[in-house]
């Protein structure tokens, strides 16, 4: 059985990647934040992560909630 984790830092060496670690918990949450910014219910992605509160969710994706707060004022849409 081959662990995918392990080809890494191959894959890191390929990309020219120097600046950090290409490590298990990068890829994790990598794909946490980009299923959240494809549309993918935060909900689904919080099951898919492990994570059951939304706050420390946030704090793994590195999200702020004003910043969350303002993104959404931004972009709702004004009902009259």
């Amino acid at each position: 059985m081959t662990f995918p984790y392990l080809y890494l830092p191959h894959v890191q060496h390929l990309a020219g990647i120097t600046r950090l670690p290409v490590l298990f918990p990068t890829g994790r949450k990598t794909f946490a934040t980009l299923k959240v910014a494809q549309g993918v219910p935060r909900s689904q992605v919080m099951m898919t992560t492990g994570h059951q509160a939304e706050a420390s969710f946030n704090l793994y994706l590195g999200i702020d909630e004003s910043e969350l707060l303002t993104w959404y004022r931004r972009t709702a849409r004004t009902v009259a």
